[in-house]
């Protein structure tokens, strides 16, 4: 071979390495679904602990199969460190690589146990009729993971740019493949859509400086926009036709996003249109109201709950300013209050993320949104019950957008998370209260209309000029 031909093969090879090659690797992963322990599951085994998360699914050939860990186990200890609820596990989870050590502290009936293992790597998502790609995003303190599910075949597909709640939890879902909303991502992509999804920092297998936990409101939005950049630049999309999913809080980050960079249309799924002091009394009222709770002791809860947000949500104090004083620090420590106050954190996020969003007027910036939007919500989404913000959204669209129009769909007895439920909210509370929610089931009752929904709107929207 000439030397000219091997140097011209080396440069490739070079070239090929500098474009794609990975700064994140996958990491560890137990292959459990979890979700957090109601209190119903300490009572009835007279466990001392209100804390934890139960299993709901165990991957076979996975560290938690391996382990011997089963459906209905209630972690409350990773390597030492206590399980307050989902997020806390998948960060106890985060910190470890394939083939570490981990050890948990497992409730299984009457019994406490430790049991102990080593992790193994995740395993990546498929898709039935396309490619997944993992890719990443550069930021100033690090690398954010990037999730593309791309049809098969040729040419630049429309795409759906998912924006999930605000949890700081993996949206990768490769340990539950029948995750309703990875059922969803399916049959877009189906469908002949690409569906791109970007970890939070310090979430899935995002690495850097900054964790999830501590960025603020502004921040999370101008890291969406480098994702929303990337998925632009893709060669297989048509970067004229990329959509927005709000889901649930995302339903809040799309039309800030939007405000910001172009888009072709918008979805969102149980989002609010209230300022977030509004929302968040409405949603723990009702989400007591709809649990069939002592309407004696929901209005007790709720008059301690109100100075507690004033502080918080209006004055701009920190969560760890108000927790410094009673009474607000004694309901602020009680297992069940529904702020889930953690040091510098009120619901999972550190307290100025919610303070930032409070000061944005939600229906001035929807009044400003110049495209096609579809604002949807189920029966049974206990953290919006106020279907009214959903068909307003849709409302303001239509009468104020030059170009938009404005659509509204209700899904009778489904939840937050495209679930459907046969016996309405009965069934619900039902399971809820028996921590039944397992991934069969919830699998296995994806609201597959919610989907036909979507397509049928991504199609008319596509043909708006």
């Amino acid at each position: 071979m000439r030397k000219s031909t091997i140097l011209s093969v080396l440069l490739i090879l070079l070239i090929f390495n500098t474009l794609y090659s990975q700064n994140l690797t996958r990491k560890g992963g137990l292959g459990a679904g979890v979700d957090n322990a109601p209190q119903s599951f300490f009572d009835r085994y007279g466990w001392a602990t209100t804390k934890g998360v139960v299993l709901t699914q165990v991957i076979p050939g996975s560290s938690a199969e391996l382990m011997g860990l089963k459906v209905g186990d209630v972690i409350v200890e990773v390597n030492g460190f206590v399980v307050g609820d989902v997020q806390s596990f998948y960060n106890g989870v985060a910190k470890l690589k394939p083939k570490e050590s981990i050890r948990l502290k497992v409730l299984r009936r009457s019994a406490s146990e430790m049991i102990i293992g080593e992790l193994n790597s995740r395993f990546d998502e498929s898709s039935p009729d396309g490619k997944v790609l993992y890719d990443e995003v550069q930021v100033d303190y690090g690398y954010l993971r990037s999730l593309v599910h791309r049809p098969e075949g040729e040419g630049k597909f429309p795409a759906i740019y998912y924006l999930p709640d605000y949890s700081c939890t993996s949206i990768d879902y490769s340990a539950n493949n029948q995750n309703p909303i990875k059922q969803l991502i399916d049959g877009w992509v189906s469908a002949g859509y690409v569906v791109y999804r970007l970890e939070r920092p310090g979430v899935g297998d995002s690495d850097g400086a900054k964790k999830c936990e501590t960025i603020s409101f502004e921040e999370e939005v101008s890291l969406y926009q480098r994702g929303l950049k990337q998925l632009k630049e893709y060669s297989f999309v048509d970067s004229t036709k990329v959509f927005l999913f709000g889901h649930s809080f995302g339903g809040v980050t799309a039309p800030v996003l939007a405000s910001k960079a172009k888009v072709k249309g918008i979805m969102v799924y149980g989002a609010t249109l209230k300022p977030w002091f509004e929302h968040l009394i409405t949603a723990f009222r009702m989400k007591r109201v709809m649990s069939g709770e002592d309407p004696v002791k929901i209005e007790e809860e709720m008059r301690k709950l109100y100075p507690i947000l004033i502080e918080w949500l209006i004055n701009g104090k920190s969560a760890r300013e108000i927790a410094a004083n009673e009474p607000y620090k004694t309901f602020l420590l009680k297992s069940d209050n529904p702020l889930r106050y953690q040091g510098s954190t009120f619901m999972g996020r550190h307290s100025k993320y919610f303070y930032e969003v409070q000061q944005k007027s939600l229906t001035q910036i929807w009044k400003n949104i110049n495209v096609p939007v579809l604002s949807m919500i189920g029966e049974l989404d206990m953290d919006n019950q106020d279907s009214k913000d959903a068909e307003d959204i849709a409302k303001v669209i239509s009468l104020h957008s030059s170009k938009g129009k404005g659509s509204f769909k209700y899904f009778p007895s489904t939840d937050r998370n495209f679930v459907s439920y046969q016996g309405g909210l009965q069934e619900y509370i039902k399971l809820a209260k028996a921590a039944g929610f397992s991934s069969e089931y919830t699998g296995s009752n994806f609201n597959k209309e919610l989907l036909e929904s979507t397509l049928q709107w991504l199609k008319e929207a596509q043909a708006i000029p």
